[in-house]
C-alpha cells in the first residue's frame, strides 16, 4: 500500500530550481563559452525560484568577500603619540561588522632614550617617567563594501608607575579595502583620564594594509 505524501511533490518543485543551477555550474566549469550561454538560462531561473519562494535576488547573491586583518599605525588617537596596531574582524551579519584591536606604543620611550643617550633596550619604562602605551578596543562598523561608520570603546593601559588607565569612546570614517589594500581611518576620542580628572577629545589618523 503507498503512503502518500502530498509534500513531496512541493518540496521538489522548491529545490528542483537549485539542484539545476548546481548541475550547471558543475558542468560548465571548464567552458566558459558553455557558461556564457546557459548565463541567461540560470538567471531567469534563480528569479523563478524568488518569485516562488519570497527571498529577493539581493539575498541570493553570494556575499563580497571581505579583508578581515588591518594592520596599521595610528597617529595621536587612544595612545599618547603615536601606536602599531593590529585587528581582526570575528563576526558580520550583512553591513554590520565586529572587530577587536590592540597595539602598543615605544615612540616616545625611543624618543627619549635617544636624546638622553640611554641603551633603548633596557626595559619598557626607562626611569624618567616615560611610559609605554599598549591601547586596545572594541569596534562595531556598518557600511557597504570598502566605506563604513565605525563607533569604538576601548582602553589604554600605560606602563607608569601608577599603571595608569584611560578609558575611551570614539566615532570613526573607515576605508577597508574588500580584499587586499589600503586601510584609512579618522576618528575622534573622548577619553578620560584619572589623574587629571577630566576628559580630553583627540583625534586620530591610522593608514595601514588590510588583508584577508
Amino acid at each position: 500500500m503507498e503512503s502518500k505524501m502530498p509534500g513531496c511533490p512541493l518540496l521538489l518543485n522548491q529545490i528542483k530550481p537549485l539542484l539545476s543551477i548546481l548541475f550547471s555550474l558543475w558542468f560548465v566549469s571548464g567552458s566558459p563559452v558553455l557558461a556564457q550561454e546557459i548565463s541567461l538560462y540560470d538567471t531567469a531561473i534563480v528569479e523563478q525560484y524568488s518569485e516562488s519562494t519570497g527571498i529577493s535576488s539581493s539575498e541570493s547573491e553570494p556575499r563580497l568577500q571581505r579583508s578581515r586583518n588591518v594592520v596599521y599605525a595610528e597617529f595621536l588617537g587612544i595612545s599618547h603619540f603615536e601606536s602599531i596596531n593590529y585587528e581582526r574582524i570575528f563576526f558580520r551579519s550583512g553591513n554590520v561588522h565586529f572587530s577587536g584591536r590592540a597595539g602598543v606604543s615605544l615612540m616616545e620611550i625611543l624618543l627619549v632614550r635617544s636624546a638622553s643617550g640611554e641603551n633603548p633596550g633596557s626595559g619598557l619604562n626607562c626611569g624618567i617617567g616615560t611610559p609605554a602605551w599598549f591601547p586596545v578596543s572594541f569596534n562595531a562598523m556598518y557600511g557597504k563594501k570598502k566605506n563604513f561608520l565605525e563607533a569604538n570603546v576601548g582602553m589604554t593601559f600605560s606602563t607608569q608607575p601608577d599603571h595608569v588607565l584611560f578609558p575611551s569612546a570614539g566615532l570613526a570614517y573607515r576605508h577597508q579595502a574588500l580584499e587586499r589594500g589600503i586601510f584609512l581611518r579618522i576618528s575622534c576620542y573622548s577619553m578620560y583620564t584619572s589623574v587629571l580628572g577630566k576628559v580630553s577629545l583627540r583625534p586620530g589618523l591610522s593608514v595601514g594594509y588590510a588583508f584577508d
